[in-house]
């Protein structure tokens, strides 16, 4: 008899009562109360739950229950699927095998998603802002001009970086800007009105260390020494003028890719000259115990036509 009680067929139906939002505007994932009575049931309110068939599933779950008595239920629920729920069947059942059926509560469920728009895509927008084709249309060009001025500002530091570098080896700061930005200083490229007072200033010099030039059997090292440092320093800063190449701080290999980058006729004619000249006044600065007077004599005369070499050939063309 107690078998036939418990599962006794009653007649349960649920009125709905809103929490947080009207009745009328229940979305998937509300919160609402159901107020559900019917027929006396003897049950245990201790782990009671809502049973739904395979069909009705998720469509209404109990999160809480707020009150009860044998022939009321105040319980606290929410729906996880869309749809009305007045034709809902359910059932309840306690932790003590009692379960008694429900019919229907007063609501309907609407969708969070909009139906013009259709469901949301995985891995949507993070965030408020809603990116469109126009949005990222600007971003792009926006990106684009980022990277571009990025660009511009790093050239235009290795420019200025290359200028100041040049200006700090012996070249002027108009041949200096031109030399940065990578013009070449061969014959028509810049102006050369410069040239012979350069070329003056230099055989000026040649002239000076001539009359200090080591007699011979006079000669001391220390002589020989401060006379072939001098010579050196002139040469390259003559070549550093005329060519616009930083010549102190190159190898002879970089010195004569350098010209040969600038005029590849004039190095063809003259780098094996200017390499056989320079080797030796660099020589002569790291062994001047080994050079005589006779030495620095024929270093001067060959330093001379060295120098005249470029000059002539960015006058006209011309060679001694």
């Amino acid at each position: 008899m107690a078998d036939e009680a418990k599962q006794k067929p009653t007649s349960w139906s649920c009125t709905a009562e809103a929490v947080n939002e009207p009745l009328d505007r229940l979305t998937v994932g509300s919160i609402y109360k159901i107020n559900c009575s019917g027929d006396f049931v003897d049950h245990s309110r201790k782990n009671l739950q809502i049973i739904l068939d395979k069909k009705s599933e998720y469509q209404i779950y109990l999160l809480e229950v707020l009150d009860d008595s044998p022939t009321s239920v105040l319980a606290q629920v929410t729906s996880y699927k869309p749809g009305p729920l007045k034709d809902l069947e359910f059932t309840f059942a306690d932790g003590a095998g009692v379960s008694w059926p429900v019919r229907g509560v007063d609501v309907e469920i609407q969708s969070v998603i909009d139906p013009q728009k259709g469901p949301p895509q995985p891995f949507g927008p993070m965030g408020p802002i809603k990116a469109s084709l126009e949005w990222w249309f600007y971003a792009f060009f926006i990106s684009l001009g980022i990277v571009v001025l990025g660009l511009l500002l790093r050239k235009t530091f290795r420019i200025v970086r290359k200028k100041n570098f040049f200006i700090n080896n012996d070249i002027e700061p108009e041949q200096a800007w031109l030399r940065a930005f990578g013009i070449k200083s061969r014959k028509g490229i810049f102006d050369k009105s410069k040239d012979r007072q350069v070329y003056l200033e230099f055989n000026k010099t040649i002239r000076e260390l001539t009359k200090k030039l080591p007699q011979e059997g006079k000669a001391e090292a220390k002589d020989i020494a401060e006379f072939c440092e001098s010579l050196k320093n002139r040469y390259d800063k003559y070549y550093t003028q005329m060519l616009w190449v930083p010549v102190k701080e190159m190898s002879m290999a970089d010195l004569l890719r350098e010209i040969k980058w600038q005029d590849r006729r004039f190095y063809q004619r003259h780098a094996a000259e200017i390499k056989r000249v320079k080797s030796e006044i660099d020589r002569s600065v790291k062994q001047p115990e080994k050079m005589s007077a006779y030495d620095c004599q024929q270093l001067l005369q060959m330093s001379r036509k060295s120098a005249a070499l470029i000059y002539n050939y960015k006058k006209g063309g011309k060679e001694l």
